[in-house]
């Protein structure tokens, strides 16, 4: 299984501007978790090895290699539950903006248009269950996009993805459903 790396050049991940929703749905400032620095305080001696041009090495030290507290740059690392996104995207025509999904952003230079965005799609009830859904077509002004799924499964493409999967949308192009079952002539033959 390959693995995907984002680089972000001139940015970096931060919350979206919430809005009215904000209070009351998607992802909220409180539910983000950081850890709790800690280190311990062993002065036992302790042998480290470790593999450096094919050999092994050791060397022994009289406290603990877990005494080191620090973070590298401005930011910590963080988890979130995406089980506590509040999914805001009811809409009983047409598909909601897809801004209603984002839990991180990403700004670029231009306002109004990110660089890049995490977003969850989660379960959510809908009026047309089983209903004719036609492609849509999301004018996408900054690009492709991908979309990873971590559990459960996704109907938002022409293929159910399930945990795993990954689909990709060229800008400016419809998404979503299988418009036709199988293709069909010009004159509906």
């Amino acid at each position: 299984m390959g693995s995907d790396i984002q680089e972000i050049f001139g940015s970096r991940y931060e919350l979206p501007e919430l809005g009215p929703l904000g209070s009351n749905g998607m992802a909220l400032p409180r539910d983000f978790e950081f850890p709790v620095a800690s280190f311990d305080m062993d002065k036992s001696e302790w042998e480290i090895v470790y593999k450096l041009s094919g050999k092994l090495w050791s060397c022994k030290q009289n406290h603990t290699p877990f005494d080191v507290v620090a973070w590298d740059g401005n930011y910590v690392p963080f988890k979130y539950a995406a089980e506590k996104f509040v999914n805001a995207a009811f809409v009983d025509k047409d598909q909601a903006d897809p801004s209603l999904y984002t839990v991180l952003t990403a700004k670029s230079k231009t306002p109004g248009v990110p660089a890049t965005d995490v977003m969850f799609f989660t379960p959510k009830w809908s009026s047309a269950t089983n209903a004719y859904r036609p492609p849509v077509l999301l004018p996408s002004k900054y690009g492709n996009g991908s979309c990873g799924i971590v559990y459960g499964d996704y109907k938002g493409t022409s293929r159910n993805l399930e945990a795993g999967g990954l689909s990709f949308q060229s800008s400016y192009t419809p998404h979503g459903g299988k418009l036709f079952a199988r293709p069909r002539h010009k004159y509906g033959h």
